[in-house]
């Protein structure tokens, strides 16, 4: 149909409608062979009118305005990285982290605005409250998670020299929900016992609980999901938050990813102030242990 010299394609999508970059095409896309036929897609009511008219064999027509630029590259993407430099061991590292890009459908206010706000949330209240961690805490704003992780990976492939030091990659990167859990292997929970101890004094109606992991997972051989897989490929641990929606809020998350419905007011504020409070308390009481987390039995 488009050697035929079709003007465009025309789709029924239901509500909400989501959108998937497709990897495949961009990656092999030259400047001199770009898409001259859009693909649009309609909200399925939209186009059931037009398949009916189709159907009756009416005559009618389409309008669309259509702005699609290509601009060469390549386009710059920048990571945002913040140190909390440790008064003791500052080459050593706890890390948590978020990504800045989403799917431009809307304005990515919960993938991943949930998970920068809680980042830059629990660094300010570090600052604010004069914390002094023994290790560094890194906070980290990742680029272009969404095209294929290219910002973790283009840091964890520069820092190879530091990934031995890293003591744990938190990575938040999901729903608007609470951070109310942690599951870590057998040789990690007495440390991680410490640093959680006073979570559940912090507010009664997000209850925490830590639990021992029954068996070691293998370690990932391919890169998926988000920003932790390179470090985990690496052989860093990236144990993050489990989270939950205690308080009922009902919300479905699958009609917000990647949807245009991600915008900011589906976040949950008193969520998101909790996970803030959890995620420094947790991020400061590891950067001030006598050591870094045990490695044993992290992976099989």
């Amino acid at each position: 149909m488009r050697d035929a010299g079709i003007l465009g394609i025309i789709q029924s999508s239901s509500v909400p409608i989501r959108a998937l970059y497709d990897r495949k095409n961009i990656e092999y896309m030259t400047w001199d062979e770009l898409p001259t036929c859009p693909d649009i897609k309609l909200d399925e009511n939209q186009y059931k009118i037009i398949a009916q008219k189709v159907k009756e064999r009416q005559y009618f027509q389409l309008e669309f305005d259509i702005r699609n630029n290509f601009k060469p590259g390549p386009v710059k993407y920048h990571n945002v990285i913040g140190i909390i430099r440790g008064t003791e061991f500052p080459d050593e590292y706890v890390m948590s982290g978020g990504h800045l890009d989403a799917f431009d459908v809307a304005t990515g206010g919960v993938d991943c605005g949930t998970g920068v706000a809680p980042n830059l949330e629990a660094a300010r209240m570090i600052m604010a409250a004069g914390g002094k961690p023994r290790r560094s805490i890194v906070f980290c704003l990742w680029a272009g998670e969404e095209f294929g992780l290219w910002g973790s990976k283009f840091w964890v492939e520069s820092h190879k020299d530091m990934l031995d030091k890293i003591s744990n990659y938190f990575n938040r990167d999901g729903g608007p929900t609470v951070a109310n859990s942690l599951s870590v292997p057998p040789a990690m929970f007495d440390d991680f016992k410490k640093a959680t101890e006073q979570l559940n004094s912090v507010n009664p109606d997000f209850p925490f609980t830590l639990t021992v992991r029954k068996e070691a997972r293998p370690k990932p051989t391919e890169a998926g999901g988000s920003d932790h897989a390179h470090f985990a490929i690496n052989g860093v641990p990236t144990i993050s938050f489990g989270t939950a929606d205690p308080k009922g809020y009902d919300f479905n998350y699958g009609e917000i990813w990647h949807t245009e419905r991600d915008t900011y007011n589906l976040s949950i504020p008193e969520y998101m102030e909790h996970s803030s409070t959890v995620m420094a308390i947790v991020l400061y009481n590891l950067a001030n242990q006598d050591k870094m987390l045990s490695r044993k039995g992290l992976y099989k």
